[in-house]
């Protein structure tokens, strides 16, 4: 946890209409000791689990207003973090 203090408080206090809220964190007592997070509850599932459904997938129109939304999202945390002098780690779209 130590190795990830900064980032921890970074997110705790980030907020942004286009990033789910990070609610909290805690360390893993299993594999390997880790630290697992806590995000805001979305009802409409993850992004991922909705762009890769394949019984009711997304228009186009809809995938472009995602894209938009994670691009804003993306933006402001990377402005955000390089302001408070916060690592950038890798962004990943299954982090997305």
């Amino acid at each position: 946890l130590e190795s990830n203090s900064k980032e921890i408080q970074f997110l705790m206090r980030t907020r942004h209409s286009r990033l789910v809220m990070f609610v909290g964190f805690g360390a893993c007592s299993w594999n390997g000791g880790g630290i697992f997070v806590v995000l805001e509850f979305m009802p409409g599932g993850d992004l991922s689990t909705r762009l890769w459904n394949p019984n009711k997938p997304p228009a186009w129109t809809q995938r472009i207003v995602w894209l938009e939304d994670v691009s804003e999202g993306l933006s402001f945390l990377h402005y955000a973090a390089k302001v408070r002098g916060i690592p950038q780690h890798e962004r990943r779209s299954r982090r997305t």
